[in-house]
């Protein structure tokens, strides 16, 4: 099972997006818990982490968050991503054969020209992260954020895909 954690960052309606996409995923029992890690200061993100039954966790005690995790592995993402079909079965056979840290491959019709995606600049977590949770606490997890882990920890490609953050819905 994972744990999901995902930092929450401005207006509540990108957060939405993504936990609306894991709802599969609670259904067949591969998300066991979601994190949403946030500063405190937005009341509809509070309101929304309620009403979807995530956990909210102050994003200055990131590692008391990773470690309250229910989960052995976690999967990282960004507010406004939204997994594509076939994350759950490319997310299940990873854990279960490969064992560490991996990313999603960006979606076709978002990949782009190779000029254009050596010219962009994409976050750590445009990818997504998932990885044992092992591996994120040996990293001595600091508030400097998901960014932060996403940078450190190098994964294989997942034979799924994840629409970024930021990017029209389809």
């Amino acid at each position: 099972m994972i744990s999901v954690l995902i930092e929450a960052r401005g207006p509540a309606e990108p957060l939405a997006l993504t936990l609306a996409g894991l709802v599969s995923g609670a259904v067949e029992g591969l998300v066991g818990d979601v994190v949403i890690l946030s500063g405190g200061e937005d009341g509809a993100i509070a309101e929304l982490a309620d009403a979807a039954g995530c956990r909210l966790a102050p994003l200055a005690d990131l590692r008391a968050a990773i470690e309250s995790a229910r989960c052995d592995w976690l999967l990282m993402l960004e507010p406004g991503a939204r997994l594509l079909p076939g994350w759950i079965e490319g997310a299940g056979e990873h854990i279960a054969h490969a064992g560490g840290p991996a990313r999603f491959r960006h979606a076709r019709s978002e990949r782009g020209s190779i000029l254009s995606r050596f010219q962009e600049r994409r976050s750590p977590l445009a990818f997504g992260l998932l990885a044992p949770k092992r591996d994120v606490l040996a990293l001595d997890p600091r508030p400097g954020g998901l960014r932060d882990i996403a940078r450190a920890l190098k994964g294989t490609r997942l034979d799924c895909a994840i629409m970024p953050a930021g990017r029209p819905r389809a």
